[in-house]
């Protein structure tokens, strides 16, 4: 049986083709209507219904190396436990990105969209933003590229970002220097502006607040107009220094606004959802 439709992509004709000869195969060889479901997260490790079955495998995919279906009915002798394992292994080790857009799907499979919520073609907004994701995770990020796909590439090289303190237009020289360096066809975002969004759709962003530097009030919601703070009448922004007299004067006054401390909150009610909703 021909089972290179495995290492092709979940959006080809062959992959879908391949699952459906898949799931044919297995469930002639079950006997209470249950079959071990070989997706990337069950690997193997729990029994599901045809339905269940064939959503998990056009999610998530088929998991690795699976190529003698030993527990759905084929026969082979060199196929053990310990083999098993090492499949588990291996998809623990490089399925995390894959794993993250699990959770957001099962958190999609909770929500009941409104005809409001939904677009042309009866695809709502959230799905849509979903098979963007879904479909940048399998993009190699340049042809040929086996260590990153674009998605995760953008995930780690904006978390680094962050963790250094890189400033915004810094990052964008960085994006063009890789564009030059890298082999020709690379995916990556155009700026700053573009990563932003694709951090956004997975649920990775956070606000920034304007806090009192001796942490008496947050600038927010009613007090976000304030230009000191209330309690100990310190100014919101940054001093800069004068070189002619050596007086610290107010940022704003120069025309740059620039807070004097600044509080990175992450919204928690996204995240919330994704959890009760899985």
């Amino acid at each position: 049986m021909d089972k290179s439709w495995m290492n092709k992509k979940r959006n080809t004709v062959e992959y879908v083709n391949g699952i459906k000869e898949f799931l044919i195969y297995a469930f002639k060889n079950c006997v209470d209507g249950k079959i071990l479901c070989p997706c990337t997260r069950c690997v193997c490790s729990y029994r599901v219904n045809a339905k269940t079955a064939k959503e998990h495998l056009f999610w998530r995919g088929m998991m690795k190396n699976y190529t003698t279906w030993v527990f759905h009915g084929e026969k082979s002798s060199h196929y053990t436990s310990t083999s098993r394992n090492s499949v588990v292994e291996e998809e623990d080790a490089n399925d995390d990105m894959h794993e993250m857009l699990d959770d957001m799907q099962e958190a999609m499979e909770g929500r009941n969209p409104t005809n409001e919520d939904r677009g042309e073609g009866g695809v709502d907004e959230a799905g849509l933003s979903f098979y963007n994701l879904l479909r940048d995770a399998e993009q190699e990020l340049y042809p040929g590229s086996k260590m990153f796909t674009k998605l995760s590439f953008i995930v780690e090289l904006f978390h680094i970002k962050c963790l250094c303190g890189w400033s915004d237009k810094s990052f964008n020289m960085l994006l063009d220097l890789l564009k030059r360096a890298f082999p020709e066809g690379v995916l990556l975002p155009k700026n700053m502006y573009e990563t932003k969004k694709i951090i956004r759709e997975l649920g990775l962003h956070y606000d920034m607040i304007d806090a009192c530097p001796n942490d008496c009030m947050l600038y927010w919601r009613e007090t976000a107009n304030l230009t000191s703070c209330y309690k100990c009448g310190i100014s919101r922004w940054k001093t800069v220094e004068n070189n002619s007299d050596n007086d610290g004067i107010d940022s704003c006054k120069k025309g740059k606004k620039i807070p004097a401390k600044v509080l990175r909150h992450f919204p928690l009610k996204q995240r919330l959802q994704m959890l009760f909703m899985s």
